[in-house]
């Protein structure tokens, strides 16, 4: 299982290529190493998923019922935000133009690891998502830590 962490600022070059980190390009499985999976997050930024990862998700969203109304919502909602990307010579990755501007992403870009992904996030946005949150109380919301 792959296991992503940290932030990384990242930039974007003006042709929508965004270069993997190295630490991150490390942690990609082979033989896996050279693509990962684009999506469109319903918050304001893209997951980054390695081919494993990605592949686990989708058993458990193409597994849902086809005759359910909701289910092929969710499918349809889940696999139209969806993109294979290779990774070229120098470890970018190109993102394409309609998931930049979902994520209003700029020239700079700032990369969290959430365990099985990677989120993709303009800086000023995540700030913004992040402002105001305290991780004790999270922490004791969702786990009840002390």
């Amino acid at each position: 299982m792959v296991s992503f962490s940290g932030e990384y600022e990242c930039r974007i070059d003006p042709k929508g290529r965004l270069a993997l980190p190295a630490k991150v390009k490390a942690r990609l499985p082979e033989p896996y190493a050279d693509e990962v999976v684009l999506r469109m997050s319903p918050e304001r930024c893209l997951l980054i998923y390695a081919v494993p990862e990605f592949e686990r998700i989708a058993s458990r969203i193409s597994g849902l019922d086809e005759f359910n109304p909701g289910h092929r919502k969710l499918q349809r909602l889940f696999y139209r935000s969806v993109r294979e990307v290779g990774l070229d010579s120098a470890g970018r990755i190109l993102l394409p133009k309609a998931m930049i501007a979902h994520a209003n992403l700029g020239k700079d870009a700032l990369l969290i690891g959430m365990g099985d992904r990677l989120e993709v996030w303009n800086p000023e946005i995540c700030d913004e998502s992040l402002s105001g949150e305290d991780f004790s109380d999270l922490a004791q919301e969702f786990l009840g830590a002390d």
